[in-house]
């Protein structure tokens, strides 16, 4: 094979090169499949390099190429993960080498979402518009997010990558995404905290598969000028509340109620139960709104209809002016 007059005076320089980028020149040398089926595995290359040398014309390969060559085995490891795959898939690869730098964080945590290409365009996304704040130092770039994914413990990576990418394309300026450990149970487990983590990280979504709250992972925290909130949604800061129905307000159904005399009354037969409670959310709420200076809408979800009800009302009767935050009831899934 060495005799090959194509091979002539390549033969040093390219094993010299990162085994990812030979095929990349030999096919630039105009070689057949077999000669470079046969060149590679002289080299130790035994992988089906056919997909990726029939990338259709004009697809330039030579920078998912280098991404490969810059990993530590030359791009071995990814091959391996990616043998099987479709001429299709190696094509969004080349045509997004961010791709690479995705697997390279999710293949060092173990993750199997390496081999998932729909998630890897996410972080890739992510890494590429370079535009999202992570981590205690609000640090920006690839070595930031592949440090913020690796060194905390999340529950969900999956969710976790979600939401990056969601708060990435909002890219509300000041945001920052931090590792906030939520709260547990100091005597095991808690029925309240459990169910407060499950509403704030679970997904839920409408008919029509929309994303309408939950962050994908409890332990996320939206920082915004030193306040956090649980998640981020179509440029909007949200707050998630479990409960906070009848453990803080009263709704009486008696249709004679309105011409009770109850203190704490809040209008439509909603009263205040738990006066502590009801100023603590109403400090909770101004902090935020001052925070956000007006620059972002603040929105508030609460997992009963009591709940909502009463917190809308708080904020809608608020002196000396209301709270502008817009609070829904969304059930927990």
């Amino acid at each position: 094979m060495d005799s090959h007059p194509k091979f002539v005076g390549f033969t040093s320089k390219l094993q010299k090169l990162g085994c990812a980028a030979l095929s990349s020149r030999l096919k630039q040398a105009g070689l057949s499949e077999n000669v470079i089926g046969a060149f590679l595995k002289r080299f130790g290359v035994e992988k089906d390099w056919s997909k990726l040398i029939n990338l259709p014309s004009g697809v330039d390969s030579r920078k998912f190429t280098q991404a490969l060559d810059n990993l530590e085995d030359g791009g071995e490891a990814f091959l391996k993960d990616f043998e099987n795959a479709s001429s299709g898939v190696i094509e969004r690869f080349v045509k997004n080498p961010d791709l690479v730098d995705a697997w390279k964080i999710l293949s060092d945590i173990k993750s199997d979402l390496r081999k998932n290409v729909n998630k890897l365009e996410d972080l890739g996304s992510v890494i590429k518009k370079n535009n999202l704040k992570v981590g205690k130092n609000a640090n920006v770039g690839k070595d930031a997010i592949a440090d913020f994914i690796k060194n905390n413990k999340w529950d969900d990576i999956d969710g976790v990558i979600t939401a990056m990418k969601r708060a990435s394309d909002c890219n509300i300026e000041g945001l920052v995404l931090k590792y906030k450990k939520f709260p547990v149970s100091k005597t095991g487990s808690s029925w309240v905290l459990d169910n407060a983590k499950k509403y704030q990280g679970t997904p839920i979504r409408n008919a029509d598969g929309k994303l309408i709250s939950g962050s994908g992972d409890a332990n996320l925290s939206f920082e915004y000028n030193g306040t956090s909130f649980d998640n981020v949604i179509e440029g909007k800061l949200i707050d998630n509340k479990f409960g906070h129905g009848n453990s803080v307000f009263k709704e009486s159904d008696d249709m004679f109620s309105e011409f009770i005399n109850e203190s704490n009354d809040l209008g439509n037969n909603i009263t205040i139960k738990n006066q502590k409670r009801a100023e603590a959310i109403l400090k909770q709420a101004r902090r935020q709104i001052e925070a956000v200076d007006g620059k972002v809408e603040i929105e508030w979800h609460v997992s009963t209809e009591l709940g909502a009800k009463g917190i809308q009302k708080l904020f809608d009767n608020a002196e000396p002016t209301p709270i502008n935050i817009k609070v829904k009831w969304i059930k927990q899934q």
